[in-house]
């Protein structure tokens, strides 16, 4: 490899996958909505498919809000298996944070009593490891009304700015008297002076649990849906970002980057980088495009089959075929012999279970997957089981 090819590799990727300071396509609007509604204290529900980007736009609210002075913490409820468990990780979430800030932190110590932290050094020596310890002799949903008693009572002791974020909110639903743990949280966040954002991927649950009147959580946010981005800002947003490291690729083979991810801004952030990484001064082709996108389906391989191998053979039969040709009529008798769908009671459990999983739905009154790359697997493979 000669020298200036190597410089030209050597050149900061523009398209970052990690945290920090991430580029965000066209979400400013949005950005600016939540990062208002958030100072005026008020509550909100962000919902989209998978990988969509709503972590990583309220990650950037937060450090907004931070940079103001609020203080910012972040619970990711994802995988949660117990009352307990969604005590322990509020508590951890407040005191990972506030432990950077010794006077609230120590007032946090005080005020939580449900479970106390214990730090210590990570392996490499250069951060702190979290954990709690439960320190309460009460159990189930006693822990949890504790637990937001406390955070009360520490909320308007510390008289500071605060916002606090529940990622994958619907898990709460999964453990046991979910419906309760929903009316204890609804109970104590009604009362508190910080905003709450409500954060999730699985749409049909959470419009479940904020818009039916039976639930503790009805019409108490503003909501808000993320979608595709669109295609034109897309294309600007790819051109501007590889023409800001010195690269060049043409409006065609951005639009290709566009349809092959479907506006999909976690999938076409990775692709980008990808294709960035394998070019020297500018894209020459679509070619150079489709083995980018090649790589892509290879680094989510694990992802992907992870997701399938979830599924029964009729739930994976349903996805197959609607990764292969999308559908107004799942039941019609044609569609349901050509693609071995198997009887219709059948195929009614599998829509059910997809859709409940959100890995299907019905877009401008057509079925599909919902997934840009899972659709893109299932069509160059062919799972059959």
């Amino acid at each position: 490899m000669q020298p200036a090819e190597v410089e030209h590799r050597m050149r900061k990727n523009p398209f970052s996958l990690g945290s920090g300071d991430i580029p965000l396509c066209d979400r400013q609007t949005e950005l600016k909505s939540f990062i208002r509604h958030a100072q005026n204290g008020q509550n909100v529900l962000v919902f989209g498919s998978r990988r969509v980007g709503k972590t990583m736009l309220i990650r950037e609210v937060q450090r907004y809000l931070a940079r103001q002075g609020y203080i910012v913490i972040f619970c990711d409820l994802f995988g949660v298996v117990s009352i307990e468990d969604i005590s322990a990780r509020i508590c951890r979430a407040i005191f990972e944070l506030t432990h950077k800030h010794e006077p609230l932190h120590k007032k946090a110590i005080r005020a939580l009593s449900t479970f106390r932290p214990n730090m210590r050094p990570t392996s490499d020596g250069m951060g702190i490891s979290f954990s709690v310890e439960k320190t309460s002799s009460e159990i189930g949903i006693n822990v949890l009304e504790q637990t937001f008693a406390d955070l009360a009572s520490f909320l308007e002791q510390s008289q500071e700015k605060m916002h606090i974020v529940f990622d994958e909110f619907q898990e709460i639903t999964e453990v046991e008297k979910g419906v309760q743990v929903q009316g204890v949280m609804r109970k104590y966040i009604q009362n508190m002076c910080a905003s709450f954002f409500f954060v999730g991927s699985r749409k049909r649950i959470l419009t479940k649990m904020f818009h039916n009147r039976s639930k503790p959580f009805f019409q108490s946010t503003f909501d808000y849906e993320l979608a595709s981005l669109p295609q034109q800002d897309c294309i600007s947003y790819i051109k501007e970002r590889f023409q800001s490291a010195d690269k060049t690729i043409h409006a065609k083979e951005a639009e290709l980057i566009f349809r092959l991810v479907a506006g999909n801004p976690y999938y076409l952030q990775k692709l980008c980088h990808i294709l960035f990484d394998h070019v020297q001064d500018r894209v020459q082709d679509q070619d150079e495009v489709h083995a980018a996108f090649n790589r892509l389906l290879e680094a989510e391989k694990g992802y992907v089959e992870t997701t399938i191998d979830s599924l029964t053979p009729r739930q994976r039969a349903l996805m197959n075929a609607l990764a292969m040709e999308k559908t107004k009529n799942i039941f019609a008798q044609e569609y349901m012999k050509k693609h071995n769908l198997g009887s219709l009671g059948g195929i009614q459990q599998s829509l059910e279970a997809l859709s409940k999983n959100d890995l299907i739905s019905k877009q401008d009154d057509t079925w599909q997957v919902i997934d840009p790359i899972i659709q893109a697997w299932l069509k160059e493979k062919f799972f059959v089981y």
